[in-house]
């Protein structure tokens, strides 16, 4: 019981640091959706590399003709389902393969790149990648979240709520007669109380989406609470 409660707390404060009251301003979502446009589009770049560099072996393993589907393959302007069918059926053959294997072909296709220098940094985020890959949930379980567009709206709605949660919260717990030490100390108190609202809402809608990839970040990056009751 008390590891499901330490477990919600970080995962909370996680994910929470990405719903700050910033980010529902105008210029900042603008920029951010700039960010979030060039990161899918080296997403897919890469996606390409993988696709082109095993040709061969997703040819034997599937049947299908490689030289006929690579004209079909991934470009930034392709729709999105057409995108995630691609990139479901490059993980089918990742699911079968070992760790090792994934880590280096992760390694040779990100070398020289931002990512492959994160990976050579940080072994633990080349282990968290390539378990992610080799997992038949977490990745297309994830992916399956922006299909449900009927709790996006909901979440939207709850979010823009903890704005003025926020809001209020600060008048309650930050006192302009309080020491300005004081006031730091509440106004901490308030964002981590305003994140873990946050958290507990992304919990609350794609708990189910999320609980795969959750227990491998627990795995790789928690040693000891792994593979036990995850959200």
């Amino acid at each position: 019981m008390l590891k499901s409660h330490l477990k919600l707390i970080i995962f909370t404060y996680l994910l929470g640091s990405f719903f700050g009251p910033n980010i529902f301003a105008d210029n900042e979502l603008s920029a951010q959706m700039k960010a979030a446009q060039e990161k899918s589009k080296q997403l897919i770049e890469q996606l390409q590399k993988f696709q082109r560099s095993q040709g061969v072996q997703a040819q034997a393993s599937t049947g299908e003709d490689f030289e006929e589907n690579e004209s079909q393959a991934i470009k930034p302007d392709i729709s999105n389902k057409e995108t995630q069918r691609v990139f479901l059926k490059m993980l089918k053959r990742y699911n079968r393969m070992d760790l090792d294997s994934i880590k280096a072909e992760m390694l040779h296709a990100s070398k020289g790149t931002r990512t492959g220098k994160v990976f050579k940094d940080y072994p633990k985020a080349l282990d968290f990648m390539a378990r992610l890959y080799q997992s038949p949930d977490a990745l297309p379980r994830a992916l399956e979240m922006k299909n449900d567009m009927d709790k996006l709206k909901d979440v939207g709605l709850y979010m823009l709520g903890t704005i003025v949660f926020g809001f209020l919260l600060g008048k309650l717990l930050v006192r302009p007669s309080m020491t300005f030490m004081t006031r730091v100390m509440m106004g901490l108190v308030k964002l981590l109380i305003v994140w873990g609202v946050r958290g507990a809402i992304i919990v609350h809608f794609y708990g189910y989406y999320l609980d795969p990839m959750w227990g491998i970040f627990l795995e790789v990056f928690v040693p000891g609470f792994g593979g036990v009751d995850t959200i």
